[in-house]
């Protein structure tokens, strides 16, 4: 694979705006986006501003097979959760040639993209974006992008994708497993998206307040315990050690969770706190504040 890998981002939001704008620097870039965003970026392009600042306008489309014979090696999937398993069928006219990379939240999205045998590399990314109403996707900083064969992927393509990952700004780390860090991420998330989201608070408010500090321990406590129980070597102090550094390091940013509830779309809090929620009651662990969370905030979708 040359050094000018296509990257087919499928899902333009804020996170997929971020890595398309980054990307399109030195590789082919083109994108999946439906409704109202995909007008925006067939009208004005696809505007990035804050940590990172860019202009592009990529061929886009609501489905791959209405951009011209784009043919990507790489397919970045940053769609909800909940949208997985429809990104899969989208994608299976694809063949197995474009290797599917998940950049989401939540457990499963792997296992949903590489039903049917296609390749698929896990990913874990802390990068905090937020989707404006103008259109334009604030940046709010940086994370490393941790990388891993999932299915059917060999090695070096996982390397070749890190090092051009690298190249366009994001740190990738590539490991043997992404079992631990698709957890830690989950757990991060557990805690960060519904407080932020229910209290309306940004990332580097939630640690301001004694209450919601003891809440978001409260959650990650539970989340380790089943974590542990499922053969994952993680601690409530090293996840806390995230949460400090991601709340500095994206101190503006709006958790997913949080921009989804003020839109009035359906957020991923089944990705996250329910699968938490389930894996525990199979475990035999009481998740209370977990369920708790996905009660409210189911609530607060219905409302």
């Amino acid at each position: 694979m040359s050094d000018r890998a296509r990257f087919l981002i499928f899902g333009a939001g804020a996170i997929g705006s971020v890595f398309a704008v980054r990307l399109a620097a030195r590789h082919p870039v083109a994108v999946v986006a439906r409704g109202e965003r995909l007008a925006q970026i067939l009208r004005n392009g696809i505007h990035v501003e804050g940590a990172t600042t860019g202009v592009i306008r990529p061929p886009a489309a609501p489905v791959a097979s209405e951009l011209s014979g784009f043919r990507p090696h790489f397919v970045l999937v940053t769609v909800k959760a909940h949208a997985t398993a429809a990104a899969a069928r989208a994608l299976a006219p694809l063949g197995t040639g474009p290797i599917r990379v998940s950049l989401q939240n939540g457990l499963g999205n792997e296992e949903a993209l590489a039903a049917g045998g296609y390749p698929v590399v896990g990913a874990v990314s802390n990068s905090g974006a937020t989707l404006l109403e103008s259109g334009r996707v604030l940046h709010a900083g940086f994370g490393e992008v941790i990388l891993s064969a999932f299915r059917s992927v060999a090695e070096e393509a996982v390397a070749e994708l890190g090092a051009a990952l690298s190249e366009a700004g994001f740190p990738a780390q590539q490991v043997s497993d992404i079992q631990k860090p698709l957890w830690d991420k989950t757990i991060l998330n557990a805690a960060l998206n519904p407080v932020s989201g229910l209290l309306g608070l940004r990332t580097g408010q939630l640690l301001r307040d004694p209450g919601s500090e003891q809440l978001l321990r409260l959650l990650v406590r539970e989340a380790v315990a089943v974590a542990r129980a499922e053969g994952i070597s993680t601690s409530e102090a090293e996840i806390w050690a995230t949460v400090e550094r991601i709340a500095a390091s994206t101190a503006g940013n709006k958790t997913s969770m949080l921009q989804d509830l003020e839109r009035g779309v359906r957020t991923e809090i089944d990705a996250m706190n329910g699968a938490i929620v389930t894996r525990g009651a199979k475990r035999g662990i009481e998740t209370p504040w977990n369920q708790l969370m996905l009660r409210l905030i189911r609530s607060r979708e219905l409302g």
